[in-house]
């Protein structure tokens, strides 16, 4: 993993190749809400995990459940 992002706090990162390079991860937070997916490019479904960690954390922002 080239350049890995760097998990949101209070998220934590689980994964399992499943198949040969494939992979079901998962970023979950201690919130409660999670993101998944399932792939074949590792460092990209990172990305998109984070992304949607981020986006979660904003959603809940926006309607004031978060400081």
């Amino acid at each position: 993993m080239e350049n890995m992002p760097e998990l949101p706090p209070g998220w934590k990162l689980t994964y399992d190749e499943v198949s040969n390079s494939v992979y079901e991860m998962r970023l979950t937070w201690e919130r409660g809400p999670m993101v998944e997916t399932k792939g074949t490019d590792f460092d990209g479904m990172l990305a998109w995990c984070v992304k949607s960690a981020l986006d979660i954390e904003d959603l809940m922002r926006r309607r004031g459940l978060l400081p």
